[in-house]
């Protein structure tokens, strides 16, 4: 009998790795799972059956689940007064003789849109983490680069930590985790309904649907901002707005109606996002055909969550990021 050529093991986590900071998914845990994924592959591949692989022998996945990957920051820019957009470039650690340096791997970032990232942090005693959704397209992921926005929190620890970043500087990231396992044209609508950094993985979806022209899917979105100095992404969710597919109602309930200016084609709404607001809007569409995403704070999740049952939306067609 041939001998069967099986998949190497996950690498174990070393036990610095987890933060012991409550995340979720904590790192020992997805080492778990795929651990189980590894075991159910190879018993199918002693199987005979024809399984497929990520990476290769000469370049594997720089991303994982299980490890940290190495990322310089290489761009950074204010959103809003409270909000970063940051850029960060694979690299690859390269020690000779006493000198450690980092060279650049443009190598694609294998994730989907909508799925999220983890940054470690450290405050110089303890390791903290936390989630991101990258925002970028698929053409900064061949070179192995991603952005995400990020807001600032006054007291937030990985706030402090990011404040001190300077371009050049190593951070170390893993994932990517869950998401939404998106497929063309099995729903006739989307209902985005996000509030502040909510709207990343929206905005991740809405790039991927809009670039595919064999898509017909058809989005709406409502994106809740404390004001209209607060909007993030607004340039870019303006530039969608000129896809057939795509809209975009944006809700400023602190903004003076008499000072709130909207750019060209762009619709401001200087009310909250309310029952009534939600029932207007799905009372348009065909429920059995209509998916809805809801992104945000949790009192915002559940708040929005609740309205939306009301309206007698079936749980399997509603999706909490």
């Amino acid at each position: 009998m041939s001998q069967v050529n099986l998949p190497d093991k996950p690498e174990r986590p070393l036990p610095s790795d987890c933060c012991n900071s409550g995340c979720t998914p904590c790192i020992l845990d997805v080492y778990e799972d795929l651990v189980k994924q590894w075991e159910e592959k190879c018993e199918l591949i002693k199987a005979g059956v024809s399984v497929s692989e990520e990476g290769s022998l000469d370049h594997p996945p720089i991303l994982s689940q299980t490890r940290y990957a190495i990322f310089k920051l290489v761009f950074l820019k204010p959103v809003t007064d409270d909000t970063f957009l940051y850029s960060f470039q694979a690299v690859e650690k390269i020690v000779s003789d006493s000198n450690t340096m980092y060279k650049d791997l443009k190598l694609k970032l294998d994730f989907k849109p909508s799925q999220y990232f983890v940054l470690q942090g450290s405050d110089g005693e303890k390791h903290f983490t936390r989630a991101y959704t990258p925002i970028s397209d698929n053409k900064l992921a061949l070179k192995g680069c991603f952005d995400v926005v990020i807001k600032y929190y006054p007291d937030g620890k990985m706030s402090k930590y990011l404040k001190k970043l300077l371009l050049g500087d190593i951070t170390h990231w893993r994932g990517p985790y869950n998401g939404f396992n998106y497929k063309p044209n099995n729903y006739r609508n989307l209902l985005m309904l996000c509030a502040g950094t909510g709207v990343a993985p929206m905005y991740s979806l809405t790039q991927s649907i809009v670039s595919n022209e064999d898509d017909e899917t058809i989005i709406k979105m409502l994106y809740c901002c404390k004001d209209d100095k607060s909007i993030i992404l607004r340039n870019e969710i303006h530039k969608l707005c000129s896809f057939w597919n795509f809209s975009a109602d944006i809700y400023v309930p602190h903004s003076n109606p008499s000072e709130c200016k909207p750019l060209y084609g762009e619709t401001l709404k200087t009310v909250r996002l309310d029952q009534n607001e939600i029932s207007n809007e799905l009372l348009q569409k065909d429920l059995s055909k209509t998916m809805i995403f809801i992104c945000g704070n949790a009192k915002f999740c559940q708040d929005i969550n609740e309205y939306v049952r009301k309206c007698s939306v079936d749980t399997e067609h509603i999706h909490i990021f």
